[in-house]
C-alpha cells in the first residue's frame, strides 16, 4: 500500500506566544518536541522512501524526530523553500492581537483571508498555493506513482494548499481547513487510478 502522510510542525516558540511566524526561523518549543514524538508514535508502523520538508528549522526538526522515532532516520530528506510557510512580511514577530490593533481589523482581514492581497513585504496566499502546487506535482506525485510512500512535514498554509489539491476541494474554502500542530493527515494512493483515499 502506498501512503502519503502530511504533518504540520510541532508547536514553535512563537506559536506558544501567539505570534505571526511565516519565514522567521524559530525553534520548536519543548511542547512542540513532545508533539513530534507523539506524531512519531502514531506513525510507528509506517515505512517511507521519501521525506520532504521546508527550509525552516521547526519543520525540519519535527520531521527528524518523527523519522527517528519510526525507524526511518536513514532515508534522505529533501528541503525546499517551496514548502516554507506563507511569508507574512511585516506581520512576522507581531503578537496577533497587537498586530490587529496596530494595522487594523480591515487590513488584517484583507491580508489574511484573501488569495490576492499580501501583507506589506509578504506574499499572497495565491503565491503560496502556486509554489506548493508545483512542488507537489513535480516532487511528490511522481514518487507516489512509482509506488513509494512519502511523508511531508511543513506549515499550516502549506498543508491547507496540499489538502485542497489532494482532496479536490474548492480553493475558496482553503482558509476553513483546520491543521493542528503535529497531527498527521494520512492518505492512501492508488497507483492504477492515480487517486487518493483519505484514511485519517
Amino acid at each position: 500500500m502506498v501512503h502519503l502522510v502530511l504533518v504540520r510542525h510541532g508547536e514553535s516558540v512563537w506559536n506558544s506566544e501567539n505570534k505571526y511566524t511565516g519565514w522567521a526561523d524559530v525553534e520548536l518549543s519543548d511542547n512542540g518536541r513532545r508533539e513530534a514524538l507523539d506524531a512519531g508514535e502514531i506513525l510507528k508502523n509506517f515505512n517511507f522512501t521519501k521525506a520532504s520538508t521546508s527550509k525552516l528549522k521547526r519543520a525540519r526538526t519535527t520531521l527528524e524526530i518523527i523519522l527517528k522515532s519510526t525507524g526511518n532516520a536513514a532515508i534522505p530528506i529533501t528541503t525546499s523553500e517551496a514548502l516554507n510557510e506563507r511569508n507574512f512580511g511585516d506581520l512576522e514577530g507581531w503578537e496577533k492581537s497587537a498586530a490587529t490593533k496596530h494595522f487594523g481589523q480591515t487590513n488584517m482581514n484583507k491580508w489574511l483571508k484573501s488569495f490576492d492581497c499580501a501583507p506589506p513585504g509578504g506574499e499572497t496566499m495565491n503565491e503560496t498555493y502556486v509554489r506548493v502546487f508545483h512542488f507537489f506535482h513535480t516532487e511528490i506525485l511522481n514518487e507516489l506513482k512509482r509506488g513509494k510512500s512519502a511523508i511531508l512535514v511543513a506549515h499550516g498554509n502549506v498543508l491547507r494548499s496540499l489538502i485542497t489539491v489532494i482532496e479536490k476541494r474548492n480553493r475558496g474554502n482553503l482558509f476553513e481547513i483546520e491543521v493542528g500542530n503535529a497531527k498527521p493527515f494520512l492518505y492512501e494512493f492508488c497507483t492504477e487510478k492515480g487517486s487518493f483515499r483519505i484514511v485519517h
